[in-house]
C-alpha cells in the first residue's frame, strides 16, 4: 500500500508538467479571458440599464465559451498522457465543442437529479410547519435532510471531473455519467483520496496566487484611479472577488478594471489546466476494471421509444 501510495502522488505530482504544454496553456488562457470578457460586458450592461438579463445572458454565453475551452484544454492534455503529437488549436476546439455538447447533456441531467432531491428536501420541511407538533417533525427530519443533501453536493464536486474526463476517454453523455457513478460506488476512498492529494498541492497555490493578486490589486488599482480593489473594505473579499470577476466597481467598467480583471482569470488559467491533468490521472487510476454497463431501466426506456417511433411510422405510411 505504501508503494502505490507514492507512487499515485508521484503520479499527482506530475499533473505539474501540464504547465510545459504551450497549446493547453494556450487554449485555457484565451478561452478564460473571452468568458470573462463577456462577463465583465454584461455586467457593464447590467449596471447602465438595470436590467439583469444583459448579466444572465453573458453568463449563458460565458459558460459555454469555458465548457468548450475546459473540453478542447482537456483533449490537448489526453494528447500529452498518451503520448501522442497533439491535435492543433482548431482541432481541439471542435473536438472541444463536440465534448462539450455531452458533457453539457449529463450536467443536465445530474442537475435535475439534484433539484429533485431539493426539492424532496424542501417537502420534508413541510411537517415542521404543523402547529404544536411541528417541532418533533424537525428534530427528526432537519437533520438527515441535512446530511443527504451534503451528500449530493459531494457527489457533484467528485462526479463533474470524472464525467469530463469520461467523455474525452470516448464516453457520450449518459455512459459518461453512469460510468463516473459507478466509480464513485465502487471506489469511494480511492476516488476521495486522490482528489484529496490534488487539491493538497493546488489549494495552497491558489490561495497564494489570490493573496499576491488582491494586495496587488489594491495597490495598483489605486494608481489608476480604479475602484475595482482600492475601495472595497478588507472584510469585504468575497465584493472584491466579485469586482474582480465583472471588472466593474462603483464607477462601473474602466479600463484599467478590465485589464486586471483579465490578468486575474489568465494567472487561474494556469492552476485550470494543472487541475485538468490531474483529474486525468486521477481517473485513469481509478476506472480500470469499472463497467458500469447499461442500467435494465434504460434499456426498457429506449426499447419503448424505439417502439414507439416505429408504431408511429407505421401509422403515417397506412395513412398515406
Amino acid at each position: 500500500m505504501g508503494d502505490r501510495g507514492a507512487n499515485d502522488l508521484s503520479t499527482l505530482l506530475k499533473s505539474l508538467e501540464a504547465l510545459r504544454n504551450a497549446r493547453a496553456l494556450a487554449l485555457l488562457a484565451a478561452t478564460s479571458a473571452l468568458a470573462g470578457f463577456l462577463i465583465m460586458i454584461g455586467a457593464s450592461a447590467t449596471g447602465r440599464s438595470g436590467d439583469p438579463f444583459g448579466l444572465v445572458f453573458a453568463i449563458l454565453l460565458a459558460t459555454i465559451v469555458a465548457l468548450i475551452g475546459i473540453n478542447a484544454t482537456g483533449l490537448v492534455l489526453l494528447d500529452q498522457v498518451d503520448g501522442q503529437a497533439g491535435r492543433d488549436i482548431l482541432g481541439a476546439i471542435l473536438d472541444g465543442v463536440r465534448a462539450a455538447l455531452s458533457v453539457a447533456g449529463a450536467l443536465i441531467v445530474l442537475a435535475a437529479a439534484f433539484a429533485v432531491i431539493v426539492l424532496a428536501a424542501y417537502l420534508l420541511s413541510w411537517p415542521a410547519l404543523i402547529p404544536g407538533i411541528g417541532g418533533l417533525f424537525a428534530l427528526l427530519l432537519a437533520g438527515p435532510t441535512l446530511a443527504a443533501t451534503a451528500l449530493a453536493c459531494a457527489l457533484l464536486a467528485f462526479v463533474g471531473p470524472l464525467i469530463l474526463v469520461a467523455v474525452w476517454h470516448g464516453d457520450d453523455g449518459m455512459p459518461a455519467l453512469l460510468r463516473a457513478l459507478a466509480i464513485l460506488v465502487k471506489r469511494p476512498f480511492a476516488v476521495f483520496l486522490r482528489f484529496l492529494v490534488l487539491g493538497i498541492i493546488l489549494i495552497p497555490v491558489a490561495l497564494l496566487l489570490d493573496g499576491a493578486l488582491t494586495v496587488a490589486g489594491g495597490l495598483v488599482s489605486g494608481f489608476y484611479r480604479s475602484d475595482l480593489l482600492g475601495r472595497t473594505p478588507a472584510l469585504a473579499h468575497a465584493g472584491v472577488h466579485w469586482n474582480v470577476l465583472t471588472g466593474t466597481g462603483a464607477s462601473g467598467l474602466t479600463g484599467a478594471g478590465v485589464s486586471m480583471s483579465l490578468v486575474w482569470y489568465l494567472s487561474f488559467s494556469l492552476i485550470g489546466v494543472v487541475c485538468l491533468l490531474g483529474s486525468i490521472f486521477v481517473y485513469r487510476a481509478v476506472s480500470e476494471g469499472v463497467n458500469p454497463g447499461t442500467p435494465l431501466w434504460l434499456e426498457k426506456a429506449r426499447a419503448w421509444i424505439a417502439q414507439k417511433i416505429a408504431r408511429d411510422r407505421d401509422t403515417g405510411g397506412t395513412m398515406t
